[in-house]
């Protein structure tokens, strides 16, 4: 185990209350692919105090253990997590690895680049089995990556190889399951659908660019009871006004009904957010949140499944974060939590709340220049565990520079 001594947050404006999962707006799956309690981040009871102490549970090194890790991790019933690196490995392609609460790290598979893929990226997710499943961007049979499945005993099976033809090319973000366990994701320009059985399809397919639609979804998506998908793209909306990305738009959030209508129920511009880099999280009410990257620093918006967007929070400091990529995770009262890849003291990233009546508050800004072997560039999704302590993971930093597993304690 790699580890670094806790340290405290520099911000104590953090709100008691029960924690509540991040979930999918549905019911559970079907045993062949039901998404484990512990796989949606667990509801969680924990009483949040007024700082948040840091411990580096691993750092990575950069070899056979993995580096740069990336996307949201998951947890099993044992207080396991698991989660992908984008690069090391025993071939340096990326891994999927699992930590335990202690910090013991282990490699469940390494990928060796070829058609079994290459570059994980994203949230996993985790069967009643064990199984993980997830994307890799590239590799694969045709190297414009694969949709796989690990088992427990690290077993991985390619579900399915992109061509790069009509089915899209380079998937990204996060896997979604339905009720009969079909797996739902999105490449640089498809939204795709895999059944349990392993039959392809794409669901949608979004047009060039033009005045008004969306392209570049890119942070995963969210499913409701009827089978409707919803997700962000990072390009599109009203063409020619948005300020600094003129050609390519704001952003927009969508809605693509099962019968594969695509519908963008919000253009971000209206509400002054702009490029989208992470997907939206859910409440159980149906409204979704989201984070937008500039301007100047980052946003926070919520939108209705109708479509009607409020801007929740600006990031007008760097010192509180800058460039939110992450999914947020929200809590039972109502408050967001999420990380920032720049801003803080040290410009490295920070942890931030955004509280219900929308103060934005920093929980933890890393600074590995005064703290040696923290991490920076904080990565993918947070998660809860039953305590309430928060855990996630930095895309570099640590002690040997190429990413941690950390646990942020109230």
């Amino acid at each position: 185990m790699n580890s670094s001594k806790p340290h405290t947050a520099i911000n104590d404006r953090v709100r008691t209350s029960g924690f509540c999962c991040n979930r999918f707006w549905k019911a559970a799956a079907t045993p062949a692919l039901a998404l484990a309690l512990f796989s949606v981040l667990a509801l969680a009871a924990g009483q949040p105090a007024q700082a948040q102490t840091l411990t580096t549970l691993y750092s990575f090194t950069g070899g056979t253990d993995g580096a740069n890790p990336g996307g949201g991790m998951v947890f099993d019933p044992q207080g396991n997590l698991y989660g992908v690196t984008g690069a090391g490995g025993a071939h340096g392609n990326g891994t999927v690895f699992e930590i335990t609460a202690a910090g013991v790290e282990k490699v469940l598979y390494s990928f060796a680049g070829g058609a079994d893929g290459s570059e994980p990226n994203g949230d996993l997710i985790r069967d009643a089995q064990g199984n993980l499943y997830g994307t890799t961007y590239s590799g694969g049979a045709y190297n414009y990556g694969t949709v796989f499945q690990v088992t427990p005993s690290g077993v991985e099976t390619v579900l399915y190889s992109f061509t790069g033809g009509n089915d899209g090319a380079y998937p990204k973000g996060a896997l979604v399951s339905d009720a009969q366990g079909s797996l739902y994701g999105c490449t640089v320009n498809t939204l795709f659908k895999l059944t349990a059985s392993g039959v392809f399809s794409v669901v949608y397919t979004f047009p060039p660019l033009r005045n008004g639609t969306g392209q570049g979804p890119n942070g995963g998506l969210v499913i409701d009871s009827q089978g409707n998908l919803y997700g962000t793209t990072m390009d599109g909306g009203p063409l020619g006004s948005c300020p600094h990305h003129t050609s390519v738009g704001c952003g927009t959030v969508f809605k693509v009904s099962p019968d594969g209508t695509e519908t963008v129920i919000l253009n971000l511009q209206s509400i002054g957010v702009t490029w989208p880099a992470a997907g939206l999280i859910v409440d159980a009410q149906g409204n979704f949140y989201g984070t937008g990257t500039q301007p100047p620093h980052g946003t926070v918006f919520e939108v209705t499944s109708t479509g009607t967007g409020v801007l929740l929070a600006r990031f007008h400091s760097q010192k509180v974060g800058n460039d939110p990529q992450s999914r947020l995770l929200r809590d039972a009262m109502g408050n967001l939590y999420g990380t920032a890849w720049k801003g803080g003291n040290d410009g490295q990233g920070t942890v931030f709340e955004i509280t219900a009546s929308g103060t934005i508050d920093l929980l933890y800004a890393f600074n590995p220049r005064k703290h040696p072997g923290v991490g920076a560039n904080p990565s993918g999704a947070l998660v809860f565990d039953a305590q309430g302590n928060l855990y996630g993971m930095t895309a570099g930093g640590g002690i040997y520079g190429h990413g941690t597993v950390y646990k942020l304690t109230p």
